[in-house]
């Protein structure tokens, strides 16, 4: 859509792009979405998603910004274009912190007013809400191995070949995350039910081990072939995940349409 503002994004390494922003909902949480897209060669592209879904409604206008990018540059291009005010608050998510944002109302309705006036009918039917409770610390849980015990967070996410869960390992060395280990592996030739997944061969008994020591899963009674090698299969329990990475679970929730089924196991969980 064709928008009747471009702003200028520079990355700081002599490129500069004419960009407009695009508003959404994300359909979980009714929370506000904004992408960023850019045109080149006459085509046009999605440049980066300014935002991210926890999964948790939020206050109107509010969201969390991905820090995956250049955040001091994207804060940058915040404050130049009135878009809105970063908060106090941060969300820790995975193995790393989501500031908390909200965006200028007049200002995206100028950028969006048809994606706006969606988003805010979206928000009046969820209905509004007042100082919500998220993850204030990253979430860890120790894992046993050969050499003694790791604490490790956890980051969930999705293969692109067949949409199937994905979870890695983070340790921290020298004060910073880092990969540690592959819970899962991704077999060709293997579309399985959203929320199971092949375990990886590389420390497969720890990695079982693990999964039932803290619920994180349930084992189940077949293996997956691939070469010579067999795979222990395990039905994770997404809500479980959810504790340690609310964002990689939202997104594959999101991409699978699983929300109502996470918002059934919230309730059966209280």
């Amino acid at each position: 859509m064709e928008q009747e503002e471009k702003l200028s994004l520079d990355f700081g390494n002599g490129e500069i792009y004419e960009v407009w922003l695009e508003v959404a909902t994300y359909p979980a949480d009714k929370n506000i979405k904004v992408c960023v897209f850019t045109e080149k060669e006459e085509e046009i592209w999605k440049l980066f998603e300014l935002t991210t879904d926890m999964g948790i409604p939020l206050e109107k206008n509010q969201t969390f910004l991905l820090p995956s990018y250049d955040l001091e540059q994207i804060v940058e291009f915040i404050k130049k274009n009135g878009l809105g005010q970063l908060k106090e608050e941060i969300c820790c998510s995975g193995c790393m912190e989501y500031p908390l944002f909200e965006f200028q109302e007049e200002t995206l309705k100028k950028l969006d007013p048809e994606g706006y006036a969606a988003y805010e009918q979206a928000y009046q039917e969820r209905g509004e809400v007042k100082n919500p409770e998220f993850q204030k610390e990253i979430k860890t849980a120790d894992f046993q191995w050969a050499y003694g015990t790791e604490e490790l967070a956890l980051r969930v996410d999705y293969y692109a070949m067949n949409q199937n869960l994905y979870v890695e390992l983070y340790s921290k060395e020298d004060g910073a995350w880092e990969p540690f280990s592959d819970l899962t592996v991704n077999l060709p030739g293997y579309c399985l039910e959203p929320g199971t997944a092949c375990i990886s061969g590389d420390f497969s008994k720890e990695n079982i081990q693990f999964i039932q020591e803290h619920g994180l899963g349930t084992l189940l009674p077949w293996k997956a072939q691939s070469g010579m090698g067999q795979y222990a299969v395990v039905k994770f329990h997404l809500e479980e995940l959810r504790k340690f990475d609310q964002a990689g679970v939202a997104a594959f929730c999101n991409q699978h349409g699983l929300q109502k089924t996470m918002q059934e196991e919230r309730r059966q969980s209280r």
